[in-house]
């Protein structure tokens, strides 16, 4: 059967496998992206191969094995949340061909979704970056891939793409509707984001406005007045602050219950699993804090995926991309 329009999911991706050698591939893929951590110079990648990647993939390799040790995982959370969110919303919209690809590491990747469009004989595609912020580290970066991607795919078609869906209410009401599961009076509500450069703000970038605009709608669906912090700072340099160490270690000698929400994330991975549930409650209680819990990611959440597909999708606005 042919279709004239797809859709295509891009989320941010995963190691292949629990071994050093898949780890490090999904490294250097992400690190080395020129819109992960801006633009490095030209020694970077050797850098990265050689020196930085062979330091940092056993550490990185024994986060995961703990990650999948404390929850019973046997397969990366990020890729199989996504794959059964891609299921549901399939199973919403099946008029809609839809694929879901990863930038980094795992697979399928871009090419791989728009070789598969061509395929069901799309001829249009619809991309929608799993990121609900805007920024050049996220959204900008799907944008340039499935350009590039365009040169070496079999897809023929046009491609349109949108940015983000942070300042959407219903992606505000499905965080909220999270949190309220979870909150409790007396509790501190701390939404930590992803943090980013600085210098990217400064020139430009638009996350910390989305981040904050994300804070206020979900304060408004909520009735709670958040705390808004950063998280997951690699490498020098300022970040946008205050991160997340700083604002608990205040919360924790005001002796304060936490709650943390993650909305830069539609999926659980690394970074709010392993990094909330272990790293940061660690740190948290050795400071002297009471209690931390983290709410979920929206995942595939039943209400999620109705609303993503029947309110928030149509209402997203496209832009077309040209082949690069």
């Amino acid at each position: 059967m042919n279709f004239s329009k797809g859709l295509l999911l891009v989320q941010l991706g995963s190691p292949e496998a629990l071994t050093l050698q898949k780890i490090g591939e999904y490294l250097y893929d992400f690190l080395g992206d020129p819109h992960t951590l801006g633009n490095p110079p030209f020694f970077w990648k050797p850098l990265l191969r050689y020196v930085i990647i062979p330091l940092s993939r056993k550490k990185s390799l024994n986060k995961y094995k703990r990650m999948f040790d404390s929850n019973g995982f046997e397969k990366m959370p990020l890729v199989e949340k996504s794959k059964v969110f891609l299921e549901k919303l399939k199973r919403e919209l099946p008029e809609i061909p839809i694929e879901l690809a990863y930038q980094y590491g795992c697979k399928p990747n871009i090419t791989d979704a728009l070789n598969n469009f061509s395929k069901q004989g799309v001829k249009e595609v619809q991309v929608v970056p799993l990121y609900p912020q805007c920024s050049d580290v996220t959204t900008k970066a799907v944008f340039d891939q499935v350009q590039s991607a365009l040169q070496t795919s079999s897809f023929k078609g046009q491609v349109f793409a949108t940015e983000g869906f942070c300042r959407h209410k219903a992606w505000a009401r499905e965080i909220a509707l999270t949190i309220k599961e979870k909150y409790e009076p007396g509790m501190r509500l701390v939404l930590s984001f992803h943090g980013i450069q600085q210098k990217r703000v400064d020139n430009g970038d638009p996350y910390e406005v989305d981040c904050k605009e994300s804070a206020r709608l979900i304060e408004e669906f909520t009735g709670v007045t958040p705390l808004i912090a950063y998280q997951s700072k690699y490498g020098k340099g300022k970040w946008l602050s205050p991160s997340l160490l700083e604002t608990l270690e205040k919360l924790a000698q005001s002796k304060e219950n936490v709650l943390v929400v993650c909305p830069a994330f539609t999926v659980d991975n690394l970074e709010t699993i392993y990094e909330i549930d272990d790293e940061t409650k660690e740190f948290f209680k050795a400071l002297g804090g009471k209690e931390l819990k983290r709410v979920a990611c929206l995942n595939d959440r039943e209400s999620w995926v109705k609303t993503f597909a029947h309110e928030i999708l149509p209402d997203l606005i496209f832009k077309r991309l040209e082949n690069k």
